[in-house]
């Protein structure tokens, strides 16, 4: 029982910073940085390479928590259903994956600008 407890606190969390962490990065760093051209959004980029790196480590943050969401979700839900509780695991870590490959897209954006 005192697993399962720590695994909610864990789980809650972590679902804290991704909420917060995600209502920052949307309304304070992806909103001044976003502009209407990409070519004007790359020069911005080279002008606040601070907010660009802002936005890397914030994104960084919140995959790992999300990964950590996954796995402690996959803790809880194990002895309801293994399998589906699993394959859930497995989805959201493959997102995660396929987000971090997207974030090193944007990354080679700012070297190559």
């Amino acid at each position: 029982m005192n697993s399962s407890k720590n695994t909610v606190s864990i789980e809650g969390f972590d679902y804290l910073v991704l909420l917060i962490g995600g209502m920052l990065d949307e309304f304070f760093v992806r909103f001044k940085h976003t502009l209407p051209s990409d070519r004007a959004t790359g020069n911005k980029a080279m002008v606040s390479e601070q907010l660009f790196c802002t936005r890397f480590a914030g994104d960084l943050i919140k995959f790992t928590c999300n990964s950590v969401v996954a796995l402690a979700l996959y803790v809880l839900l194990k002895p309801v259903n293994k399998i589906i509780s699993l394959i859930e695991a497995f989805n959201k870590l493959v997102h995660r994956v396929i987000c971090a490959i997207n974030l090193i897209n944007r990354l080679f954006d700012l070297l190559l600008t």
